[in-house]
């Protein structure tokens, strides 16, 4: 799990480069930033505000402290802020990998795509507050049900994608059914309200002898997802080899349907 990084260490980092933090993020993402593009004569005041003594010249290169810095921006970069989970760019790059490991291992690879039910009703009825406690509450609940191998991410609004390594589509159906039965037995409880949430979720599977790009295995499992909710929600279905899961349906019916 990525570790939080304040706005106010962005910033202190950014000032010795002359970039905003939105600026430092992206060349740390592009891998540009670099002990030599530090202004030195701030490195001790930099080291002691983050609680150790520098040593010698009290150069960064020495202390290893904006190392931990510079990894934990990268971290950052990749971070869904409302969840703590990994988010779609760090999705993206690990299904790419995943997918090259399934060639390389002969072994298969399982994507899921889940989507919290039914989420605008939440936010209508409880307020954005608890729609946003109901998605945490989901993200957790699959953290704690699912292995620490598996990779658990929110791609955006009321979804998520999951990367479950090594993993057939009936291993993942039994997996992803321990979510859905979890999350019954454990609706969100707050203060004033107790609010029982569903899911539904789209397996796609890529086996060793299948040549799915991610784009593919992607559509695969959409269209899974697709159908669970067409059929009534808080279900689980797998990729059944349909070429076109949403022919024939409009943006306006499915925007209706992933509501």
């Amino acid at each position: 799990m990525p570790r939080p990084v304040s706005e106010d260490i962005i910033q202190v980092v950014a000032d010795n480069i002359g970039l905003n933090g939105t600026q430092l993020v992206a060349k740390v993402e592009q891998g540009l930033v670099f002990f030599g593009d530090l202004d030195l004569s701030r490195a001790e005041a930099l080291v002691r505000k983050h609680g150790e003594e520098p040593e010698g010249d009290g150069s960064l290169v020495k202390t290893g402290t904006l190392q931990r810095i510079i990894d934990a921006l990268c971290q950052l970069s990749m971070e869904d802020p409302a969840t703590g989970l990994y988010n779609r760019r760090y999705f993206e790059v690990r299904l790419a990998q995943e997918l090259h490991r399934v060639r390389r291992e002969s072994d298969p690879c399982s994507l899921v795509m889940v989507d919290l039910d039914r989420l605008k009703q939440i936010n209508d009825r409880f307020g954005h507050e608890v729609g946003d406690l109901s998605l945490c509450h989901v993200a957790s609940l699959m953290q704690q049900t699912l292995r620490v191998t598996d990779i658990v991410t929110r791609i955006g609004g009321d979804e998520f994608a999951v990367i479950l390594p090594n993993t057939d589509q009936a291993q993942a159906l039994c997996a992803m059914t321990r979510v859905m039965q979890q999350l019954v037995r454990s609706p969100l409880k707050l203060d004033q309200v107790t609010v029982e949430l569903s899911i539904s979720v789209g397996i796609g599977t890529c086996s060793p002898s299948s040549s799915f790009t991610p784009q593919e295995l992607l559509r695969r499992a959409d269209g899974a997802l697709y159908r669970a909710k067409g059929q009534g929600r808080n279900r689980v279905e797998v990729d059944d080899g349909q070429s076109e899961p949403w022919a024939g349906v409009s943006v306006a019916e499915r925007d209706e349907l992933l509501k």
